[in-house]
């Protein structure tokens, strides 16, 4: 639910006004479908996580082989001479992940540590990073530094305590992986009761003002770029958000006049402990540590105040809605 989405908020007293422009459809007792979080799904996220932090082991016993990561330092010539952007040190190349051009990475296969290598390799003709390679034959000069090989850790007391804050256990790490998922699916089933009532909402009219100001402010804010790539405002929004720039306002506004209805209706405030909260909640997710510049950034306080009162109501539809069926993650 939260973001930077830069809107002008409607708070105005967030009194019940807006249902002069709306018919709001039922926000109580929405049905949505819940996931139902197995076993084999909590083992599946616990492998995935392992699988996100391998083991490496110094290669020493003999050539690097499929699999293995090669730490290397290599220049690249073509026609005698180094190519752009055409030298590095210390690169790690895992053999296998064809990620280096063709024949680069089988070229380091049986190679080890201290060996230098001259591997004649050919672009493809498709090439674009650097047109001027494209189909043409150049050289790498390749010093080995090190030969890895690359495993999956076993899941016990030491790997869980060095990828948690809060598990110390292999079952206690089980259990916080399953409340992590549980928390994901939370985030989709409000975004799905959300959809819901907003879809059962009819708007009966616009606020022209408010309309006619949305849609000069979305127009403004990709005009810039939109000189650069050579396209309209409504090519823009219909390629991001399916929808034209009236057709983005209204949407807009629909959802900040069902944000101002639900909450007038059911005395949902942000008091300033909800907005420290959120502040605090907001600015860690965005991965911010100074206030102000958050703030800023967010469109100053008015934009947070509705981000939050959004993420309130959501919040309370959610906590009202019912779980009408339940499937599996897996299915």
């Amino acid at each position: 639910m939260s973001g930077l989405l830069i809107i002008s908020s409607m708070l105005g007293g967030c009194t019940s006004s807006a249902e002069k422009y709306i018919q709001l459809g039922n926000y109580k007792g929405v049905e949505y479908t819940a996931y139902v979080i197995t076993d084999s799904d909590v083992e599946a996220a616990v492998n995935s996580k392992l699988e996100e932090n391998p083991v490496y082991t110094e290669v020493t016993d003999r050539g690097a082989e499929e699999g293995d990561v090669v730490n290397i330092d290599f220049v690249c010539y073509h026609n005698g001479e180094i190519t752009d952007n055409g030298s590095d040190d210390n690169v790690d190349c895992e053999i296998g992940s064809g990620l280096w051009l063709d024949g680069f990475e089988d070229g380091l296969i049986g190679a080890r540590a201290g060996d230098e290598l001259s591997l004649d390799l050919e672009y493809s003709d498709s090439y674009t990073a650097n047109p001027e390679l494209a189909g043409e034959a150049v050289t790498f000069e390749v010093t080995v530094n090190s030969v890895q090989s690359k495993s999956i850790p076993e899941l016990t007391d030491d790997f869980v305590k060095s990828v948690s804050e809060i598990s110390q256990t292999t079952d206690e790490y089980y259990d916080e992986v399953r409340a992590e998922l549980e928390s994901s699916y939370e985030e989709d089933y409000i975004s799905e009761v959300w959809d819901t009532v907003t879809e059962n909402t009819t708007v009966t009219e616009y606020p022209e003002d408010k309309l006619d100001e949305y849609i000069e402010k979305y127009t403004d804010d990709v005009e810039d770029l939109c000189e650069v790539y050579g396209c309209t405002a409504d090519d823009y929004y219909s390629e991001y958000y399916g929808r034209t720039v009236e057709e983005y306002a209204q949407y807009i506004i629909k959802e900040e006049l069902i944000v101002e209805a639900v909450a007038a209706r059911e005395d949902i405030t942000v008091s300033d402990d909800d907005y420290a909260e959120k502040l605090s909640e907001y600015m860690e997710n965005a991965e911010y540590d100074d206030e102000e510049e958050y703030i800023e950034d967010a469109g100053g306080e008015e934009a947070l105040k509705y981000y939050f009162l959004r993420d309130m109501v959501a919040e309370f539809i959610f906590d009202n809605a019912v779980a009408v069926d339940s499937v599996s993650v897996s299915e």
